[in-house]
């Protein structure tokens, strides 16, 4: 559910057009520092601290915003768009997020937007991002000593019983317990 992940599940987005090649805008020089940054992610994303994971997330999504400037006019302004809206929700899940938003953002209808969402992403916008809060409150938890007040707020949690509720009703377990058990 990470942003270097979602770098893989668009790929076959990306691909639609041509079975063999993207279609981004890069020259030579730009295409060799893109592939040293993958290298550089592939690397990071064995590792299980949570600096890594932080800075494996980061780089996804500066890499994915990036792509999205470089694109050519092969890829439709559509999927372009789409694809925005995805780098959106990894940027901005620790605040309040609306499928009028995301949508928006996208440039289609809701319900167009729900549809495509499942059938590129394989699964409503609603429960990825649920389930994504979910993976980061598990980050925090292992890797860092924030209170759970901390992590409520900085996960788009309006507070820690919404927090706990959130998370044990994906893991089966309080956020506190978790932390025991998981400690880096």
């Amino acid at each position: 559910l990470s942003a270097f992940s979602m770098l893989f599940k668009l790929d076959p987005l990306m691909r639609s057009h041509s079975s063999t090649r993207l279609h981004f805008r890069l020259c030579e020089e730009e295409l060799a520092q893109l592939m040293s940054r993958l290298d550089v992610l592939a690397k990071l994303s064995y590792h299980d601290s949570y600096v890594d994971a932080l800075i494996c997330e980061g780089e996804s999504l500066a890499l994915i915003a990036e792509l999205c400037t470089h694109t050519s006019t092969a890829v439709d302004t559509e999927d372009g768009a789409f694809i925005a809206s995805i780098a959106y929700l990894y940027e901005h899940f620790g605040k309040k997020l609306t499928i009028e938003t995301l949508s928006r953002i996208a440039q289609m209808s809701r319900n167009t937007y729900i549809a495509r969402f499942k059938h590129v992403m394989g699964d409503s916008p609603a429960h990825f991002i649920k389930l994504y809060r979910v993976d980061m409150i598990k980050q925090m938890l292992r890797g860092t000593a924030l209170s759970e007040e901390e992590i409520a707020l900085a996960t788009g949690c309006s507070d820690v019983p919404h927090m706990i509720r959130l998370f044990s009703s994906e893991t089966g377990v309080t956020p506190s317990r978790y932390r025991k058990e998981n400690r880096e």
